[in-house]
C-alpha cells in the first residue's frame, strides 16, 4: 500500500469543515492515513484521527461554543499580558480529549502524527511528532512527543493564536513561548512531502478566492482577526501552489526516469544516479543535488477546500454553525474524491 499523508490547515471554528471531509474520506472511502500533520484547529483533529474516532470529533465540534472555549480579558490585563482572551476552556477540552487510553493508543499506532507550533524566542517552526524521526524543512525543528502531557501542550500551543490567546510553554523544549504554527506554516505540505508520502490529501479551510467583506473593521480584535485571516489565506494559497508545482515536477521526473530507463541500451544505473545529482557546470568538482530527491509522490496532491468563506470570525464558535460546516466538508470531499 502507498504511504498516504494528510495535512490539515488552521482555521479555528472552520475545523468542522475538515471533520466533515474526514468523515467521508474515512467512513465512505476507507482511506487510511500513515502521516497526519495538523496546524491550529488541525492540531486538535489529528490525535482523534489517529485513533480513528471521527464520531468523537463530530461530538466535540458540535458541542462547544465561544463562551465554553474563550473568556474576554479585562482591557488592562489584555494590554499587559499580550492577549485578548483567556483560553482555559480550550485547554480543558484538550485535556479531556487526550485521556490516558487515547495516549496509549496513539503511542501504539503505526500512524505518525505531527502538530505545528512556532517559538517566539527562536522564530523557528516547530513540529511536535509521534513515531520515528521526522524530516523538516531547513530552519525548522522537530521534537518527539514523549508523554500525553507534552501532546496536550503541543496541541494547545498550535491552537492558540498570538494576540488573541496566551502562549504555551513546553518544559521539554526549554520553556520557550509557543503559539499557532500557522504564523509560519499554515499548511504543512512541505514536511509531508519530505517524509516520503506517495499520496497526499490536503484540507485547507479557506476558499481559493478571497471573498469581499462588506463591513467596517473598527475594534482591535476585528482588525487583528482580519489581518491574521488575510495572512493565513495568502500562506494557504502559496502552499497550494507549491503542492501543485512540486507534485507536477516529481511526477514528471519520475516518468522521465522510467522513460529513459526503457530506451534500448539504456544504462539504468547511470540514469538513476543522474536523477540524484549531476556535476555542477559552474563549480568543477561540485555537484547539484536533485531538490526533489526523496519525494515519492505517485500522483498530484488531492486538495479539499471550501468554495466560499465558512466564517467571518474563526474564533466565533456556534454549535449549529459548526454542524453545518461538517455537512459542507462532507459534500466537498465527496465532490473531489468521488
Amino acid at each position: 500500500m502507498p504511504k498516504t499523508g494528510l495535512v490539515i490547515s488552521g482555521g479555528g471554528t472552520k475545523g468542522a469543515f475538515a471533520v466533515g471531509a474526514l468523515e467521508y474520506l474515512r467512513k465512505v472511502k476507507g482511506i487510511q492515513f500513515d502521516l497526519v500533520i495538523g496546524t491550529s484547529t488541525g492540531a486538535l483533529i489529528t490525535p482523534l484521527l489517529v485513533t480513528d474516532e471521527i464520531d468523537a470529533l463530530k461530538q466535540i465540534y458540535c458541542s462547544v461554543d465561544t463562551p465554553t472555549l474563550l473568556t474576554k480579558m479585562d482591557a488592562l490585563d489584555a494590554f499587559t499580558k499580550g492577549y485578548l482572551f483567556n483560553s482555559d476552556g480550550l485547554s480543558s477540552i484538550i485535556q479531556n480529549a487526550i485521556t490516558p487510553g487515547r495516549w496509549a493508543a496513539i503511542q501504539a499506532s503505526p500512524k505518525q502524527m505531527c502538530v505545528t507550533g512556532v517559538s517566539f524566542q527562536s522564530g523557528n517552526t516547530t513540529y511536535f511528532h509521534t513515531g520515528p524521526s521526522l524530516n523538516v524543512p531547513p530552519g525548522a525543528v522537530a521534537y518527539p512527543i514523549t508523554s500525553g502531557k507534552t501532546l496536550m501542550q503541543a496541541i494547545a500551543a498550535s491552537a492558540n493564536e498570538p494576540c488573541f490567546t496566551p502562549s504555551i510553554r513546553i518544559p521539554e523544549t526549554g520553556g520557550e513561548q509557543y503559539w499557532d504554527g500557522g504564523v509560519r506554516d499554515y499548511v504543512g505540505i512541505t514536511t509531508a512531502l519530505m517524509n516520503g508520502v506517495e499520496e497526499l490529501y490536503v484540507i485547507i479551510l479557506s476558499p481559493e478566492a478571497n471573498p469581499y467583506q462588506d463591513k467596517d473593521f473598527n475594534s482591535l480584535d476585528q482588525v487583528l482577526m482580519r489581518t491574521i485571516a488575510l495572512l493565513s489565506d495568502e500562506v494557504g494559497d502559496s502552499n497550494q501552489r507549491y503542492a501543485r508545482q512540486v507534485g507536477g515536477a516529481v511526477l514528471y521526473l519520475n516518468s522521465l526516469q522510467q522513460y529513459l530507463g526503457g530506451l534500448p541500451g539504456a544504462d539504468k544505473a547511470r540514469i538513476a544516479a543522474a536523477f540524484q545529482s549531476v556535476p555542477d557546470p559552474n563549480q568543477p568538482g561540485a555537484s547539484l543535488a536533485n531538490p526533489f530527491s526523496g519525494f515519492n509522490l505517485k500522483r498530484n496532491p488531492v486538495i479539499i477546500r471550501p468554495d466560499h468563506s465558512l466564517a467571518d470570525n474563526s474564533l466565533e464558535f456556534g454549535k449549529g454553525q459548526m454542524a453545518g460546516m461538517i455537512d459542507i466538508g462532507y459534500a466537498k470531499a465527496q465532490s473531489v474524491v468521488a
